[in-house]
């Protein structure tokens, strides 16, 4: 209640934009204090049971309401390049199993927010990977989407922005490579990618991040 009050109280007070105020701190002050409220939501959520994905899904939209706050403080200045997990911000839905947690958890990620209120003027670029034995990361499957990449060479581009949909190689059904044993953030592509991202770039081996945190054993099955 404490917070809700807050943002009452700063919206009832918010500045005369034609005195000597001024109406960025003002907009940092209601940003923060709306960001408080939806933190305490993720707790929330954390404490029931069941609630794993509604965390998720509200992490998702603080990011998202950081981005526009962003936009709006650099309107003038041009355009923001985001660096994220692709998950976070690609359009569709979604879908993540991270043992223990049981089953498939899905919810509306940051990107699909910000390409709401955006529309064209958003764009993202995914990243995917062939083999990367410093990360965990083994050969990709026989038949999916990695697989398909990967023979088609080292390092490239793919604007998939132009169709929104799957090249004409039978990725339809394409399985799910298996993910890193070392990483279990990593995000493995779909069939879905091609739509959810307007870029892929496909690299297909890399080495770890020189000076990045070591990666430990990690049960990826």
């Amino acid at each position: 209640m404490a917070t809700l009050d807050l943002i009452t109280e700063l919206r009832i007070r918010r500045p005369d934009l034609t005195a000597k105020s001024d109406p960025l701190a003002f907009a940092d002050a209601l940003h923060h204090a709306d960001l408080t409220r939806k933190l305490l939501d993720a707790h929330a959520a954390l404490a029931k049971p069941g609630a794993y994905a509604r965390m998720l899904g509200v992490r998702d939209l603080i990011m998202a309401d950081n981005l526009e706050h962003i936009l709006a403080l650099e309107r003038r200045r041009g355009r923001v390049l985001v660096f994220s997990a692709a998950g976070h911000l690609q359009r569709g839905m979604m879908q993540w199993h991270l043992p223990p947690e049981p089953g498939v958890k899905e919810w509306w990620p940051a990107g699909s927010q910000i390409a709401q209120s955006l529309g064209p003027r958003y764009a993202v670029i995914a990243m995917a990977l062939g083999v990367s034995e410093p990360n965990g990361i083994a050969e990709p499957e026989p038949g999916t989407v990695e697989a398909h990449l990967l023979r088609a060479g080292e390092a490239f581009f793919i604007p998939t922005h132009r169709n929104r949909g799957l090249p004409a190689t039978g990725l339809e059904t394409a399985p799910r490579r298996s993910g890193s044993t070392l990483n279990p953030t990593y995000y493995t592509l779909t069939p879905s990618s091609f739509s959810d991202f307007d870029a892929l770039v496909f690299l297909a081996a890399t080495s770890y991040p020189r000076g990045a945190q070591p990666l430990t054993s990690w049960n990826a099955g």
